[in-house]
């Protein structure tokens, strides 16, 4: 008997190995392809697009976790759809619809999306708004070097033997950019762009110029994965998807739009100074000498611990959901991370405060998903829910709140070790630290001599008692803390003693 027919089938098995077979397929026949191109006997193709015919064949899959089940998503599908956001508005709606309100300042900025979208025309409105600004555009592709961005090489410097570039009309002497179809450069041009888009600065050989690159925009058809594409994406903060919309009204607004401005930016009924737009920037990213935008202990670790658990949830959906994982892990650099603090007070100083809260680290969103990627984005949300729930439940706030502030008398210890000398009730001089200082009188008494101090400060979290897993986990680098702290200060005291 051939087939039993009562066993149902088991489609696992079935979409697993109808899966390799056509992943293998697809890199028998790019094989085959290279060997083609590599005899010269193909006319559109040359060596150099072999990675990418090879990587494309390697990627092939079928990935059923993006977007949303028509019927056994309902709910997500409900919410997105009703989701109620603050927003900062473009002059054209469409584009308010697409990119979910604006991008942050002061960032790198990369749109994804087909051909014909308006890609490009996005970027151009977004430079449209703004006045006293050099914009530097470029259509990049294979055959580029990196003079095409830098400027040319300066002929007589070269005849001395240094590679110095003419940076006159760059993107080194430009405010914006907008790099258009960014993945058709090749690996070499890309790789000499990272220094210029993190640092602000051109570094090549000997020539070290500054850069008064304020915010670049990138535009691509499709995402090329390479050790220097990630490396250049984590350059970019904010990322979105435009899918296109088929809905009949917003193609009749389109349309509509295009009958009266010809496919071209719309002039904004007031342009906004660059000038304008710097000291914006100085107020979010703390180098305003007259508005400060606090970020309590507290509210950092929180955002930290929800950063942290939504890199762990994305990876557990790669693992569990993509079956063509190559095992490299998705990941949130330390430079990420800290650039998401701009955003934070950004978020507070559009709400009219000058101090972050909470809900401030929901949005984050905009910086560590995808824009445009519905999953991407209630990962994370889901991530903030999970630590808040967490944290609010059993007063976890004020026990990080406590030991972040325990942390920072370690730090003034360490760095003077005589204050282990006099009693540590005189140090009492803020709110939180008179907490750690109730304590203190209420376990060893109103005068401490200071004999005790050490016996005091590994006592107070001998005694603390965590009331969840966040806390635990602070807990246990503050006691690694405590016993560095007591380590250095007993060897500055004998030092001192000599």
């Amino acid at each position: 008997k051939m087939f039993d027919d009562s066993k149902s089938p088991d489609l696992e098995w079935l979409v697993d190995h109808t899966e390799k077979f056509c992943k293998d397929k697809a890199i028998y026949n790019a094989i085959l392809e290279s060997i083609h191109i590599i005899d010269g006997k193909s006319k559109d193709k040359d060596v150099g697009s072999l990675p990418k015919m090879l990587s494309d064949a390697l990627a092939v899959s079928f990935d059923t976790h993006i977007g949303h089940d028509y019927i056994e998503d309902y709910g997500k599908r409900y919410e997105f759809y009703h989701r109620v956001e603050n927003k900062i508005p473009f002059d054209i709606e469409q584009f308010n619809t697409i990119t979910n309100g604006g991008v942050p300042r002061k960032t790198l900025n990369i749109i994804m999306a087909g051909t014909g979208v308006g890609k490009s025309l996005l970027a151009e409105q977004i430079f449209n708004m703004f006045e006293g600004a050099r914009l530097f555009r470029v259509q990049a592709s294979k055959e580029q070097q990196p003079d095409t961005y830098f400027g040319g090489l300066d002929l007589e410097q070269l005849k001395t033997g240094r590679i110095i570039h003419n940076t006159n009309g760059s993107l080194v002497e430009s405010e914006f950019g907008f790099i258009d179809e960014i993945f058709d450069a090749n690996d070499f041009t890309l790789r000499a762009l990272l220094s210029l888009l993190n640092e602000r600065r051109l570094m090549r050989g000997v020539q070290d110029v500054h850069s008064p690159l304020h915010t670049v925009v990138a535009a691509t058809n499709y995402l090329r994965v390479s050790e220097v594409t990630e490396a250049l994406l984590d350059r970019f903060l904010f990322k979105a998807v435009i899918l296109p919309d088929k809905d009949p009204f917003i193609q009749y607004q389109i349309s509509q739009r295009y009958l009266q401005h010809g496919g071209k930016p719309i002039a904004p009924p007031k342009k906004i100074s660059f000038e304008r737009l710097n000291h914006m920037h100085r107020l979010i990213s703390g180098r305003s000498e007259e508005y400060s935008i606090e970020i309590s202990n507290e509210v950092l670790y929180f955002t930290n611990i929800v950063i942290r658990h939504f890199e762990f949830l994305r990876n557990r959906q790669l693992h569990e959901h993509v079956k063509s994982h190559n095992g490299s892990d998705f990941y949130i650099s330390p430079r990420t991370q800290a650039k998401s603090l701009d955003l934070l007070r950004a978020l507070a100083l559009l709400k009219g405060r000058s101090h972050v809260v909470h809900d401030d680290v929901s949005r984050l969103y905009f910086v560590f998903a995808t824009v445009g990627l519905p999953e991407e984005i209630a990962t994370f949300k889901k991530s903030y829910s999970t630590v808040l729930n967490s944290l609010t439940a059993a007063r976890g706030f004020d026990q990080i709140t406590m030991l972040l502030d325990f942390t920072n008398l370690l730090r003034d210890i360490k760095e003077e070790p005589t204050l282990m000398l006099r009693p540590l009730s005189q140090f009492a001089d803020s709110a939180v630290r008179r907490t750690f200082f109730e304590w203190v009188k209420e376990r060893f008494g109103a005068e401490q001599p200071q004999d005790q101090n050490k016996k005091i400060l590994e006592q107070f979290l001998t005694d603390f008692i965590p009331v969840c897993d966040e806390v635990r986990e602070l807990k246990h680098s503050v006691e690694k803390t405590l016993q560095s702290t007591l380590i250095t200060v007993e060897r500055e005291l004998n030092r001192m003693e000599r």
